[in-house]
């Protein structure tokens, strides 16, 4: 197996398909700076959602369902075992990526939306066994940058199983 990665995201928008509150310059949760996108949700600020976007549409489980945010600038980290359903050629894409979510006591933000994680050296045929996504979460409403590390390698061996041997398939 091969790792690529961290990798940020190109591309970040404030998506208005859920939540009442916009982020406010969602493009500063691209790097690792000082500048961050926030959300003024209030206060008891929770992570309502942290999901995966693949060919543009929410993917797999959620990952932060209602998880308290730091007060403090702090990494939230989230490992997600892909079992090899995705290929190198759906995390190249520009469509690939994340959503999050926050709550708080004046309501729930819309979504950031990061797309093109720009990986480069995962083969598209080659399957996606793990994903590392690294949140830098600030003072409770606030993301300074998401980073994506892959675990990849060749699709799985098939295996012949015993239904097509006795079908003689």
């Amino acid at each position: 197996m091969a790792t690529e990665g961290p990798v940020n995201l190109a591309t970040w928008t404030s998506d208005d398909s859920v939540g009442t509150i916009p982020w406010t310059d969602p493009d500063n949760a691209r790097l690792s700076d000082l500048a961050f996108a926030a959300a003024d949700v209030g206060t008891d600020t929770v992570m309502l959602s942290l999901r995966l976007i693949r060919n543009g549409e929410l993917y797999g489980e959620e990952l932060a369902a209602n998880e308290s945010l730091p007060l403090t600038e702090d990494d939230i980290q989230y490992n997600v075992n892909l079992s090899f359903l995705l290929t190198g050629a759906d995390v190249k894409a520009a469509n690939f990526g994340v959503v999050i979510q926050i709550s708080g006591s004046d309501g729930e933000s819309e979504y950031l939306k990061g797309l093109d994680a720009a990986f480069s050296v995962v083969p598209d045929t080659d399957r996606i066994s793990d994903i590392t996504i690294i949140v830098r979460a600030m003072d409770q409403f606030g993301v300074q940058h998401v980073n994506l590390t892959i675990t990849y390698g060749p699709p799985p061996a098939q295996t012949v199983s015993d239904v097509e041997k006795g079908l003689g398939i």
